[in-house]
């Protein structure tokens, strides 16, 4: 379940404020329904810096723009449950029985991994458009990740079980290049 709210407000084609709302659900991963629903959003802005005034006299510089995005978004790992799994299996035996173990112990504080964005970049095009790309930086930072964690053997099992355990951070620069050359150029 989920309901979205996009919008983009273009300003004096130069401008651009954009922004989505959504509201996801999910039984996967919790019967509490304050937990159940959770909202996700982004904001933007770019700036089209090649359409202002102070460009125009630019020969060599074509398109230049400059943006930046913030947001989180989420995930429900399928594989996890709130409540305890039982693995059925045909056991080839001269009996020719049915067994079962405990494929998962269930996990009734489950809650959605989230993960948080942070994106600012240049997009560009030079030379007579022969040359474009664009460099971008970005910081990511992942809560509430699933993880296999070890249980305690005072519990009645010396297993591991699924649990928002894990924070992951991640950032960097990507940079993309792409040419428009004509042969002999």
């Amino acid at each position: 379940l989920h309901h979205i709210f996009p919008s983009s407000f273009p300003f004096n084609n130069k401008y651009t404020l954009s922004g989505s709302y959504r509201v996801d659900a999910s039984n996967l991963i919790s019967s509490d329904a304050a937990i159940r629903y959770s909202p996700f959003w982004s904001v933007g802005a770019s700036w089209n810096l090649s359409k202002e005034a102070f460009m125009q006299d630019s020969d060599w510089i074509n398109r230049l723009v400059l943006r930046a995005t913030y947001g989180f978004n989420g995930n429900v790992d399928k594989s996890t449950s709130i409540d305890p799994l039982i693995k059925a299996y045909y056991f080839n035996d001269k009996w020719g029985t049915y067994r079962g173990t405990i494929s998962n112990y269930g996990n009734p504080y489950l809650c959605w991994e989230k993960t948080g964005a942070l994106n600012i970049g240049i997009d560009f095009s030079v030379l007579g458009n022969k040359l474009s790309g664009s460099i971008d930086y970005y910081n990511k930072q992942g809560r509430d990740l699933i993880s296999k964690i070890a249980v305690a053997d005072v519990f009645g099992t010396s297993s591991s079980q699924d649990m928002n355990a894990v924070e992951m951070f991640n950032k960097g620069i990507e940079l993309t290049l792409s040419s428009n050359l004509s042969k002999g150029d």
